[in-house]
Parts: structure tokens; sequence; C-alpha cells
């Protein structure tokens, strides 16, 4: 069988599972069978594929029939144009997050001179893709009077693992600890400016979440009845520290998420689709 008549076999296929990428899916995976480019693929059609690159295409096809996401058949996903590692462990990056780091990033223009030292602090940080981003992308600044350190928490060990390694690729330092929301306390100079990146579970409890969304860990999805439980314990453990919190939320809780944050002393400041950012009073 040639490249392109596996290619047309695979999106029949998905497509018949109602996946809405089926042909980039299967280029995807042709890709990281032959462990070649797609422009290495799509310029060779009528290469011949063996029975053994046949039967893991099949194999991961079939996985991917099933709604499981591209990026753990394939091992990485793309946040802000460049490839992060990722497994099941770990959530895969969603474009809306993107807003996260644009917001970071005008914040961090505001500060252009203001503060000494700022610690950007990624809690729940899962891949790495947010934090390491946003040290790859504040590096291009001309700020030479302040100094940024960059924290990424998260209560999973196998993350903090990928996350590491992601810092690796990407020539970043990160100083990663695991961290539990509800039992660990922030340990921060006062002399220092923090800002929280925050995408925490908030899925409500009883969400219908799609297909592929069952395939990523449970408990980095979720945060209770509303949703918003792990924002709430955010909120009361740092309502004393000088910072900015940027959030990602679904749409409709930002209402409760903003009297959340204002009954600790935080104000809302900016927001977008996804996202809000909150400073302290």
């Amino acid at each position: 069988m040639t490249i392109n008549e596996c290619l047309k076999q695979q999106k029949v296929l998905l497509e018949s599972h109602n996946i809405p990428t089926a042909y980039l899916d299967s280029e995807l995976i042709i890709s990281y069978v032959l462990n070649k480019e797609r422009s290495w693929i799509l310029a060779r059609p009528e290469y011949r594929l063996n029975s053994k690159d046949l039967s893991n295409i099949q194999t991961l096809c079939n996985r991917r029939a099933s709604h499981e996401p591209i990026a753990y058949l394939i091992g990485k996903q793309e946040f802000y144009g460049r490839d992060f590692i990722v497994s099941p462990d770990t959530l895969t990056p969603r474009p809306e997050t993107e807003t996260m780091v644009e917001l970071l990033l005008s914040q961090v223009e505001n500060l252009r001179s203001k503060v000494e030292s700022v610690n950007i602090i990624d809690v729940g940080t899962g891949s790495g893709c947010i934090v390491i981003t946003a040290a790859l992308e504040i590096s291009n600044f001309e700020l030479r009077n302040t100094r940024f350190e960059y924290f990424g928490l998260d209560i999973s060990t196998p993350a903090l693992k990928i996350a590491c390694e992601n810092a690796k690729r990407h020539k970043v330092d990160i100083k990663f600890k695991k961290f539990d929301l509800i039992k660990n306390t922030f340990d921060l100079q006062e002399s220092s400016f923090n800002i929280f990146l925050a995408n925490l579970p908030y899925v409500p409890k009883n969400f219908n979440i799609n297909l592929a969304a069952t395939h990523e860990p449970n408990f980095a999805i979720f945060g209770g009845d509303d949703g918003l439980d792990y924002y709430r314990l955010l909120f009361d453990k740092i309502h004393k520290i000088n910072s900015l919190v940027i959030t990602e939320s679904l749409p409709f809780q930002h209402t409760e998420l903003s009297k959340i944050a204002r009954k600790n002393e935080f104000k809302l400041i900016n927001s977008s689709d996804f996202i809000q950012v909150f400073s302290s009073k």
C-alpha cells in the first residue's frame, strides 16, 4: 500500500468516527510511524509502506478513532509555536491557553523597571508548556533591571518529570516542585513581585466533557461541584501576597471566580473568553 492509499483509507476510518481533523491526524500518524516530517510524507504519495509500518499506523489510527488525543499517540503537542512532550499523565495543551501567555506578556511589559525581582509561578504546571513558554518569551524582552525566576508546581510526579524534560529540551531554567494546593503553602520572599499562572482543574463535576477529554487525567480536569474549588484554595492561600493572578476557566464561571477573587482582596483588571487577570489591591 502506498502512502497516498493509506492516507485515504485512514481518513475514511477517522471520519466515520467523527474525528474533525481526520486527514491531518492521518498525516501526523504516518509521519510519526515513519519518523519523517509531514513534508516528506506529502512529497512521496507513491512511497510503499512495509507491513510493519502499516500495522503500526493501523493500531494508532484505531486508537485515534476511539477519540484518544492525537498528542498522546505521537507524544507531542504544539503550544505557542513550539513542540512539547505530553503523555496521559498530562493534559494536552489547548489553543485557548495561549491567551494566558499573551496576557502575561502584556503585564510584564507594564512592570518594566518598576520592580527588581519577579517570580513567575505556574500552579498545576502539567507538561510545563505555560511557564516554559513564558520564560522563552520574556527572555526576548529588554528588561535589564528586572530579574525573573520561574517555578512550576504540580501534585503529579509523572507530570513533573515530563515538565523537566520539556524545560531541558527548550534550554530554560525552571524550578519544578511537587506541590499539593490543599496541604502546602507558598514560601515566597516579600521583596519579590509574584505572578501566578493558574490553569487549575475547573470543569464542574457533572459537566459533559468531550470524548477526547475522557482519555486525560481526571484529577487535572474536574474542580468540584461548580469547578472552582481549587481557585478558592489558591486565592485563600495568596490573599496576603503582593501579586497578579492569571486564571483559566469556562466563560460562565467568570462572574463567580471574580467574586472569589474580590473576597480575597483581588480585583479584575483584564479578561478574555477563557482567561482572567486579577491584581492584589
